[in-house]
């Protein structure tokens, strides 16, 4: 199963930068890929390699760690806040394990929407640090609405496969897990989920360790 991945991923024309097991953080991601001068893949990007048309896998002891695709960051950069609430002219988060505090500013036509996420994709967007504060500067900024209030199974957007919309049954293949907290900025992650279908998409904090998949 890790081979079909593999070559899935490579006819993607992406490459396994960092593996999931020697991850990292997601700033120290991007400066790593950075110094290489090449552009990490989008949450589309993976969801494309490793996702293919009836390539659904069933159990984590199919995969040989030192070719797992599933568990990396993606270039996709994300800010949302809590259900029916509006998005405001910045939306703050805090990491829990280094109290960086990340601030994503909302572009003003997207102040008073409710329920939605802004994305920003790689290489569109730099972070600034100060001390303990992340400041997101995006050149481009888009926004997918009806985004979920709660963890499940959805279908997604076509631009960004983003979850959206009402929760639908996990046996149609095209579904996506969302994994939400309240608010934040978070960048997309893939991830597993054991024994049951096993393609997530995550909302990590960015001191999580993840690897890199780059194109």
């Amino acid at each position: 199963m890790a081979d079909k991945i593999k070559e899935n991923v490579e006819s993607q024309k992406l490459e396994l930068f960092l593996k999931p097991y020697a991850g990292t953080y997601f700033e120290r991601a991007l400066e790593k890929v950075a110094k290489e001068k090449r552009v990490i893949a989008s949450n589309k990007d993976l969801d494309q390699a490793l996702i293919p048309k009836n390539l659904i896998v069933r159990d984590e002891a199919d995969f040989d760690p030192d070719q797992l695709y599933n568990r990396v960051w993606s270039g996709t950069l994300t800010a949302y806040v809590e259900p029916d609430e509006k998005l405001g002219e910045e939306v703050e988060y805090v990491d829990p394990v280094t109290s960086d505090k990340w601030i994503f500013p909302v572009p003003k036509q997207y102040s008073a929407k409710k329920n939605a996420i802004l994305i920003s994709e790689y290489p569109n967007y730099t972070i600034k640090s100060d001390g303990k504060k992340r400041l997101v500067h995006a050149t481009k900024v888009d926004l997918i609405e009806l985004f979920p209030a709660e963890n499940g199974w959805y279908l997604t957007d076509s631009v960004y496969r983003i979850p959206i919309g009402k929760q639908v049954d996990l046996s149609d293949p095209n579904t996506r897990c969302l994994v939400r907290t309240n608010k934040g900025g978070f960048p997309i992650c893939r991830d597993i989920l054991s024994r049951e279908k096993d393609i997530c998409i995550a909302a990590k904090t960015s001191s999580e360790q993840y690897g890199v998949v780059v194109k």
